[in-house]
């Protein structure tokens, strides 16, 4: 019986014990059948067990698809801002009619961006460290440098402050969703956890099902009582049943 249950999902599982506890109107109540009160009690703690676990994991998805929005869009702002401050130096620089004047741009924009634009292309834990990297060592003479340049009312400076604002940021919501999953997050759902839980409930519903043999109810009622679960089986059975390819014909030698 229980390799037959193992291969039910968490939602199948819910689904089967749920009409066990919650009994549709005009049916006897399982928990007042004495043989059946041990392996009752047990599926609905196998059940509560399982809700609460099922639940924790989806919030945890939800704030883990959260975290990755926020990560798509700190990461448009940081490129977006970095293209900013790359453009605007090199447009001082070409329009610089003093020569040395356009070099301390050229200056300004090797030290924003030695590499040139290809630092939109790293992942986001580099592109955090980049930034932090660029704020410990940024002058207050390249900030007044910066504060010469400007469009749409928009100086180089600002640029600069957003495009570390969104490093920054983006260090901190990877670190955050980094942890998700590990032994550092509270609400974590680890794979050991659902295996124990689905455990608990094979266990319980194996109990009841040999208990029912021992019950005076009728086989029409047991196997009404049971169809949820034969239910479930068959079709989780079929899924797992590849389809068949046709067959080809042999080629000749």
């Amino acid at each position: 019986m229980s390799s037959a249950l193992k291969i039910l999902t968490i939602n199948a599982m819910l689904g089967v014990s749920h009409p066990l506890i919650t009994r549709p109107p005009n049916t006897p109540k399982l928990d007042d059948v004495i043989a059946l009160v041990s392996s009752m009690d047990a599926i609905k703690r196998a059940h509560k067990n399982l809700l609460v676990l099922d639940q924790r994991e989806g919030e945890v998805k939800a704030e883990f698809d959260r975290l990755s929005a926020l990560l798509a869009d700190t990461d448009f702002e940081h490129d977006r801002f970095s293209r900013a401050v790359f453009r605007g130096l090199s447009y001082a620089a070409e329009s610089a009619d003093d020569a040395e004047q356009a070099a301390l741009y050229l200056d300004a924009q090797q030290f924003t961006h030695p590499k040139g634009l290809s630092v939109n292309q790293l992942s986001y834990l580099e592109q955090a460290g980049n930034t932090l990297r660029i704020a410990e060592r940024v002058t207050p003479e390249q900030r007044a440098l910066f504060a010469t340049v400007s469009a749409n009312a928009m100086t180089v400076e600002h640029c600069f402050d957003r495009w570390l604002g969104a490093g920054r940021l983006i260090g901190e919501l990877q670190e955050r969703r980094a942890a998700m999953g590990t032994e550092e997050d509270e609400d974590r759902v680890s794979a050991g956890d659902i295996a124990r839980a689905r455990n608990a409930w094979i266990r319980a519903m194996s109990a009841f099902v040999a208990s029912l043999e021992l019950t005076d109810f009728s086989e029409d009622e047991k196997s009404s009582i049971l169809a949820s679960l034969r239910a479930a089986q068959a079709r989780a059975a079929r899924s797992r049943k590849k389809p068949t390819s046709a067959t080809e014909e042999p080629l000749e030698a």
